[in-house]
């Protein structure tokens, strides 16, 4: 099982990302000696976004199946990131804001005058299959490494039932912020 980052993003924000204009995430903290992936979950609000041939579009409706809102769509490799402020040099955040794909106005907004971070977004990796938040692990004691639980600890007589294992064991609930995560290698890696 690896252990990733799981983070939620507005769905303009993925759209940027998935069509390559933004190469940066701005983020108020940063994960202390991290080096790996990072899931994306789309947040579930408007605008609503879907693929089409190789583009990605903010014009679909809420009951559109394809719609990427409230899935794990992607992922990219986090291994490098910038300190921003509001107050750095122009011709430094004339840059970061473009590849952030965000005005000064919101960024000032969003640090509220504080420092933020800008991680890299490398090597994005975008499902074929978008992913439930149910896919990913909040807990990994109890599983084995292919991701099954193990009831061997189970006293005589004592059952569990399944609502309960994925109440204790699988995502639920998007993060507000960030989350470590666990999931199960995939193949191709």
């Amino acid at each position: 099982m690896n252990k990733e980052l799981l983070i939620s993003i507005h769905p303009q924000h993925a759209v940027n990302i998935l069509n390559g204009k933004k190469t940066l995430e701005l983020r108020k903290s940063v994960p202390k000696d991290y080096v790996g992936w990072v899931n994306v979950y789309v947040t579930k609000g408007k605008p609503y976004i879907r693929k089409l041939g190789d583009n990605y579009f903010t014009e679909c409706s809420k009951v559109d199946v394809y719609k990427l809102n409230g899935k794990v769509a992607f992922r990219f490799w986090f291994d490098e990131f910038e300190y921003i402020a509001e107050f750095s040099a122009r011709e430094m955040l004339i840059n970061v804001l473009d590849r952030l794909s965000i005005t000064k106005k919101e960024l000032k907004n969003y640090l509220k005058g504080k420092y933020g971070y800008a991680w890299h977004i490398k090597k994005l990796e975008i499902f074929d299959e978008p992913k439930k938040l149910s896919d990913f692990y909040k807990r990994i004691d109890g599983l084995n490494e292919n991701g099954s639980f193990i009831l061997d600890n189970l006293k005589d007589g004592e059952y569990v039932t399944i609502p309960e294992l994925k109440k204790k064991y699988l995502l639920s609930k998007p993060p507000q912020r960030s989350v470590w995560v666990y999931t199960k290698e995939l193949e191709n890696e």
